[in-house]
């Protein structure tokens, strides 16, 4: 049994005073217990526990270092009531604030904790649903490209013609920041499932030109979002405005050079095109030549 104050003190069970001398505590618990004595009290079914109050409530009176720390107890407890009702309003009312501004820092507390497990749990399940996300789509620009390559072959094993080079080149474009995650090696990892691609950031923030040889690689890559924190926005370029030549199209000539002047990012944009056309043009020239058939020798 342990005793705590919020249960009758052991003076208050034997219904006596705390100032009680040593034959008023025997005399009141012989009272009680042959009151609430079970076996004269057998159709009381709450005797046995008052019995089992009223004994144990002599046992610490009779013991004289648990009297000396009850009565210590009590002692406290009276000093503490007798200075809060000393306490003046402004006191009592200083007091109160003070525990109810301790109350509400604890549950502040308890709703920060909350809140940040609400929050790694969102986070896991957001993390969870983008690698699905970027599975399915994996997946699916496979069976794109294995569709696009199938209807390219050339009927009754005949060599594809050697094309004309083919620069296909999308713009990324993201809200600028110091801390910026989009550097080349990361879009570059972003958008190689995409199919062959060249990334060339732009001088100006929060923009990169990426080139594909796949127009179906690169429709593809517009649908790429990016990272949750920080989006992207990839569309197309219109060809007539990067000088390049797709399929079924003539290649526009380069704009004069007094004209590139008027603008020094877009005279440093038209050098990246001009690399990225040149680097497309030479893949294209070791395509074909790959493509070239051996000669077989007549028998």
């Amino acid at each position: 049994w342990t005793y705590t104050m919020a249960e009758p003190n052991a003076y208050e069970v034997l219904q006596i005073l705390d100032t009680a001398s040593d034959d008023e505590i025997k005399k009141a618990y012989r009272k009680l217990a042959l009151k609430y004595h079970p076996d004269k009290n057998k159709d009381n079914p709450l005797a046995g526990e008052l019995f089992k109050q009223v004994v144990e409530a002599h046992d610490i009176l009779k013991d004289p270092a648990a009297k000396a720390a009850l009565d210590t107890v009590l002692k406290a407890k009276k000093a503490a009531t007798a200075r809060f009702a000393a306490m003046d309003e402004r006191q009592r009312k200083a007091r109160q604030e003070l525990e109810e501004r301790e109350q509400a820092a604890k549950k502040a507390r308890l709703d920060t904790r909350d809140a940040n497990e609400r929050l790694a749990a969102e986070i896991k399940r957001l993390r969870a649903e983008t690698a699905a996300r970027l599975q399915a789509e994996a997946e699916r620009l496979r069976s794109e490209l294995a569709s696009v390559s199938t209807h390219a072959a050339s009927p009754a094993g005949r060599a594809t013609p050697p094309a004309e080079p083919v620069l296909i080149v999308v713009e990324a474009t993201w809200e600028p920041s110091p801390d910026s995650q989009y550097t080349q090696a990361a879009l570059q990892q972003i958008f190689a499932k995409y199919g062959e691609v060249e990334v060339a950031l732009s001088k100006k923030a929060g923009k990169a030109l990426l080139s594909f040889t796949n127009r179906a690689s690169a429709r593809a890559a517009t649908r790429e979002t990016g990272y949750t924190s920080s989006p992207l926005v990839v569309t197309l370029r219109d060809p007539a405005a990067t000088g390049t030549a797709t399929a079924g199209s003539t290649p526009t000539a380069a704009a004069p050079a007094a004209t590139t002047a008027n603008s020094s990012g877009a005279s440093r944009e038209s050098d990246v095109l001009a690399r990225m056309r040149q680097r497309a043009a030479e893949r294209a020239a070791a395509a074909a030549a790959a493509a070239v058939p051996t000669s077989t020798p007549v028998t």
